[in-house]
């Protein structure tokens, strides 16, 4: 399992009432970093739940009542998604047996990169 897998579940976990969507998104840190964040959460139009970190990438969390909000998020952050420091864009649905959506999903070639 993934490192923002298992913080996602902890984090979820913690909380009384699971949302039914999730959506994250890690960002690895670079020179470009604080401007992309920016653009990042001005695209989401709303504050993640939750912001994590591990080993240079920063994990947020949104949530969402029904898949068309949370496809709505994921697709507001489409031009941010171009960018080769976004590694891993997300949906989690709880709705349908914890089944995910993955979007961009750059791990592979991330730890390459970086290894």
């Amino acid at each position: 399992m993934a490192w923002c897998d298992e913080v996602l579940t902890q984090t979820v976990s913690a909380t009384l009432a699971r949302p039914d969507f999730s959506m994250f998104v890690w960002l690895r840190k670079s020179d470009r970093f604080v401007a992309l964040e920016a653009e990042l959460l001005n695209a989401a139009g709303v504050a993640p739940y939750g912001v994590t970190e591990y080993q240079g990438l920063i994990c947020y969390h949104w949530s969402a009542a029904n898949f068309n909000e949370a496809k709505r998020l994921i697709d507001a952050l489409t031009p941010v998604a171009q960018h080769r420091e976004l590694v891993l864009q997300q949906i989690m649905s709880r709705v349908y047996g914890e089944e995910v959506l993955s979007i961009k999903d750059e791990r592979r070639r991330s730890a390459a990169v970086s290894g």
